[in-house]
């Protein structure tokens, strides 16, 4: 038999992850049954099982690589030469995450993550980790903010980076829950506070 070259297996694997969320998204992790995502995909059992051994290994990985993508485009945001003032770095950061803030869909399919991760250890785990990256990221960018002066080091930097994350998880959730909140008035308000705060010395 032929050889199977690496970029259909990872163009197989894309296809596998890409269909199951379509439908996790739409029927939820709990009510969706393996054969549910075998039929979401067009694949059979044998095919799929070939690079996940089930359901809660998919989620795995779709909660994995989401955590992943998003540590990513913040490295990229916080590796450019010219960093911008913190009012706008906090404009622009739920742009950095618009897959998923800002889209209810995919912002439920991440509420799902963090409902889930309590009762599955391997989920946990990979939701941990992958929060772990986030903050270590964003640590470093309020570093760079203290260093000029834009926020106070009265505060632990990672402590800054930290309630940062929380509140765009809860523009998730206002997204995923009551399909409110358009990015732009998110991220104008959101830089208002910023700017009408006392100065920090």
């Amino acid at each position: 038999m032929p050889r199977v070259s690496q970029s259909h297996l990872d163009a197989r694997r894309r296809q596998i992850l890409d269909g199951a969320l379509r439908c996790f998204t739409r029927r939820g992790f709990h009510t969706s049954s393996m054969q549910d995502v075998l039929t979401e995909i067009g694949l059979s059992a044998g095919a799929v099982y070939r690079y996940f051994s089930g359901k809660e290994e998919i989620i795995q990985a779709i909660a994995e690589e989401m955590l992943r993508d998003f540590a990513a485009r913040m490295t990229a945001y916080v590796e450019q030469d010219d960093v911008p003032a913190f009012e706008e770095f906090v404009r622009q950061l739920p742009a950095v995450s618009a897959h998923v803030t800002g889209n209810p869909e995919t912002a439920g399919m991440l509420l799902q993550v963090w409902s889930e991760a309590p009762r599955s250890p391997g989920l946990s785990a990979a939701a941990k980790s992958g929060f772990e990256e986030i903050v270590a990221v964003l640590t470093k960018v309020v570093v760079v903010y203290q260093d000029r002066g834009e926020l106070s080091r009265d505060v632990a930097a990672e402590d800054c980076a930290r309630v940062i994350i929380s509140v765009m998880q809860g523009y998730v959730l206002q997204r995923a829950i009551f399909r409110t909140g358009e990015m732009e008035s998110f991220q104008a308000a959101f830089a208002a506070l910023v700017r009408t705060a006392p100065p920090l010395s």
